[in-house]
């Protein structure tokens, strides 16, 4: 898979269709017409028609088709007549692709990014709750939710074409999960932080692999390819030093991993360890500083850079394909997400100031190309995300609203005269509908109409009066479509798994008075009422009906110090839940191994994580020290690693941090004790070879450690003649 050439894109391939974008992105609330009286004489209504429809020409310019249509129905309103602003309105409506809101679903919390996957569509929202969402579309509520993390920010968010698996970045921890549970399957590293997530993170076309970079301590990159379903790692490359050409994007086909560097080399890694991994370069090189390849790896889109006088430019890079769609404009929309916080294709490889191919502001997005009319939003737009005919976006206020792409109107089969007029009484709702937008005359201002606004608009068209005053279009297609057009709303009710989960990380319940008032809408739920009553009730009293009041119960059996009460206590705080979950931390920070073995019998759910360390427990109080060492081969975790990694399905009531803490320094003073110290000096190796040579430490610590530590030691007696025979007893254990 040698490349072949490397050219420039012209303007009529990749980036055909751009708009006009004109410089500023930032949404201007209101437009000013001309410094005009606001009663109009009808002798000056052709005057004014003909300076807004230059104020419309402008807004085209601009690629504001919402106020460009707003202001052409204005100029028809000074004069019905107007021959120009009757032509620019049929050519706008003809060649604008308008967006209509179809589903809106509150968050009540910030959004910070999108994406969407067949009936699904993927929410990842910010403090205080910190998780990310996956909504049924045909059911309008949400399917899963990711364990929270609160303060963790969300830096990224792959999913696979199939929607079946997710790579998703939050905090310390890159996890690839499962798409549709949002169960994490294993932390697979972090990514350099110099790659957009979107091109290095690959999946293979039936999901079944998953290829991606991992960060090394000093800069050092290595890519692995793992198998999705375990996370188990098939194939790694060699690292890859700091400064060596950087990796730009990746590809997995069934066989093969392919890499594009930055001095335009290409790695290919099969998947089979026993194939060679073989590089090849091009000719001359080049210098690239974004990739992103096509959907058949058969070619590359690249930010190449054109040196010290020339701004980088976009360019194709071929492997014997000429045409790729899913590099051109429609494709690119559905490749990546945009969102105002973290690296994607739109900040990146096709971040053009000149030429964008998406230009937001605060509260507005367009698209280039294609005639896309504008989106606005009611609050600061966050992210957006674009499937098929539907755009996704969210709002900083927690808003996310599916907008539907309407079709365009058509040519007439027969062409008929026109009217020699218009009035806009009849444009006025079509406007609001299509365009949500309204230019007030005497204000000389735009107004932007909530999406309630625009559907009452919707039921004040007129077809048939429309067609007849426009009949070079066809608009009866688009008129039906309007008038079966839906506008939906998830209930508030919706989001209560979401509050539910944010509360049970939080096993102090410090937070929970921030939940209710966050909550406030959900006061009649039975969720609501519940942690209110475990709010105002007094910390001595509790209900085990209540599930947040449960733990108490608990609490008070094991401050009785009655063996038989906390034993009733732990079979009645059931297999999951907050109440097991404090049964089991009050039980662990005892000295009691059957208290924790009966927890475990009838626990449900119990995070691995958290088993290991009871049955470790179980082990160190029973003097089976070795059998609770050997659970750990790679130390123990601290809480914070485990907690970002690990989905404790609620189990995260019980705050299991002291319990973890003790265990790390009970392993940690008993293997320092085979630990050979710096330069030790003749009384220190004494010692530790009279700890080596005891049966007992063999017992303690477990084959494994045992074996290393009489091998690091003889390797250090050996320096030493008078240990030489202490050295070979070492060395043939």
């Amino acid at each position: 898979m040698a490349a072949s050439q490397v050219r420039k894109l012209l303007v009529t391939s990749v980036l055909a269709g751009l708009c006009l974008a004109g410089a500023g992105c930032e949404r201007r609330e209101t437009a000013a017409a001309p410094d005009i009286p606001e009663t109009i004489e009808p002798a000056e209504s052709p005057a004014l028609a003909g300076a807004r429809v230059d104020l419309a020409n402008t807004a085209l310019s601009r690629d504001d088709r919402d106020e460009s249509f707003a202001l052409l129905v204005s100029a028809l309103r000074a004069d019905p007549a107007c021959a120009e602003a009757r032509g620019r309105l049929v050519q706008l409506l003809e060649e604008t692709r308008w967006n209509l809101p179809e589903l809106v679903l509150p968050h009540g919390v910030p959004v910070t990014r999108v994406a969407t996957g067949g009936d699904s569509l993927w929410v990842t929202v910010g403090d205080p709750v910190g998780t990310t969402l996956r909504w049924d579309l045909l059911s309008r509520s949400p399917a899963a939710v990711m364990f929270p993390r609160p303060g963790e920010e969300t830096r990224s968010l792959v999913i696979s074409p199939d929607g079946s698996y997710a790579v998703i970045e939050r905090g310390a921890a890159t996890l690839l999960c499962r798409a549709d549970t949002l169960e994490p399957i294993r932390d697979i590293g972090p990514l350099p932080d110099f790659v957009t997530p979107a091109a290095a993170v690959a999946f293979s076309p039936d999901a079944l692999l998953v290829a991606h970079p991992e960060a090394l301590d000093g800069g050092a990159v290595v890519w692995r390819i793992r198998d999705s379903k375990s996370g188990e790692t098939l194939r790694s490359s060699e690292p890859q030093a700091a400064d060596a050409p950087r990796p730009l994007a990746a590809h997995l086909a069934a066989d093969a991993l392919f890499v594009l560097h930055a001095d335009g080399g290409l790695m290919r890694m099969p998947v089979s360890p026993v194939d060679v991994i073989t590089r090849t370069g091009i000719e001359g090189g080049v210098h690239l500083r974004r990739a992103l390849f096509s959907s058949t790896g058969g070619s590359a889109l690249v930010l190449q850079d054109g040196g010290p006088h020339e701004a980088p430019a976009i360019s194709f890079l071929s492997y014997g394909e000429e045409e790729a769609p899913s590099l051109e404009t429609p494709g690119l929309l559905e490749r990546d997400v945009w969102t105002a916080s973290g690296p994607s294709l739109w900040t990146g490889l096709l971040h053009d100031p000149e030429h964008p191919w998406v230009r937001t502001g605060e509260r507005e997005m367009h698209i280039s190309g294609e005639g896309h009319a504008p989106l606005r939003t009611g609050a600061g737009l966050t992210g957006f995300a674009i499937s098929g005919e539907r755009i996704v976006t969210g709002e900083a206020d927690g808003t996310v609203t599916i907008h539907r792409i309407l079709p365009r109107p058509t040519k007439p089969a027969e062409e008929k005269p026109a009217p020699e007029t218009i009035a806009a009484e009849l444009l006025d709702p079509l406007c609001v509908a299509l365009a949500g937008c309204r230019y007030n005359d005497a204000t000389r201002t735009f107004v932007f109409p909530d999406a309630d606004e625009r559907f009452d608009a919707v039921s004040r068209i007129d077809g048939d009066a429309l067609q007849a005053a426009l009949p070079e279009l066809d608009l009866r297609f688009l008129i039906v479509v309007l008038h079966k057009h839906t506008l939906d709303r998830a209930a508030p009710e919706a989001l209560v798994p979401m509050w539910d989960r944010l509360a049970r990380t939080d096993p102090t319940g410090d937070s929970w008075p921030a939940i209710l008032a966050a909550t406030s809408q959900l006061k009649d739920t039975e969720w609501h009422q519940q942690l209110a009553a475990a709010v105002v009730t007094k910390p001595s009293s509790g209900a085990a009906d209540n599930p947040w009041l449960a733990p108490r119960v608990v609490v008070r059996a094991f401050e009785s110090g009655g063996e038989e009460e906390i034993l009733k206590a732990i079979e009645q705080a059931g297999s999951s839940g907050p109440a097991a979950a404090k049964a089991l931390e009050l039980s662990l920070a005892s000295t009691h191994p059957e208290w924790i073995r009966l927890c475990l019998n009838q626990a449900e759910g119990l995070p691995l994580t958290l088993r290991c360390l009871a049955l470790s427990r179980v082990a160190w109080l029973e003097d089976r020290k070795a059998d609770a060492i050997a659970s750990w081969p790679d130390g123990v975790p601290t809480y914070q690693t485990i907690r970002s990694c690990e989905d404790w399905r609620g189990w995260e009531q019980g705050n299991f941090q002291s319990a973890l803490d003790v265990l790390r320094q009970c392993l940690r003073e008993e293997l320092a004790a085979i630990e050979v110290p710096d330069d030790p000096d003749e009384i220190q190796r004494a010692e530790l070879a009279a700890r080596l040579l005891d049966p007992a430490t063999l017992r303690a610590v477990g084959r494994d450690r045992y074996a290393k530590a009489c091998l690091d030691a003889a390797l250090v007696f050996a320096a030493h003649k008078e240990d030489m025979e202490t050295t070979l007893r070492l060395a043939e254990l």
